[in-house]
């Protein structure tokens, strides 16, 4: 019921994609296929505090985190500044 996050998920937010070695098309999937898959109630504990919450439920995050609600990877990848596959 616990989920320790690191540097894939934060409190509205998610991890950067923009360093090099990243992967934006593995970022989607993660949050997306993995993480969106998780029960609603589970207990997310992000790597980091980037919010005043230090943590959140899987179900708060598919409402409001922007980052797990792109209906395509094409439409992930525009908004982190990659070009379309």
């Amino acid at each position: 019921g616990n989920l320790i996050s690191g540097d894939t998920l934060f409190v509205n937010s998610c991890g950067r994609v923009d360093l090099p070695g990243s992967d934006p098309e593995a970022m989607y999937h993660s949050l997306n296929d993995t993480l969106r898959s998780l029960d609603d109630a589970t207990v997310v504990y992000p790597g980091h505090a980037y919010s005043s919450e230090s943590s959140t439920t899987i179900g708060d995050q598919k409402r409001h985190n922007m980052y797990m609600r792109f209906p395509t990877l094409d439409d992930f990848l525009d908004a982190m500044g990659y070009p379309r596959r």
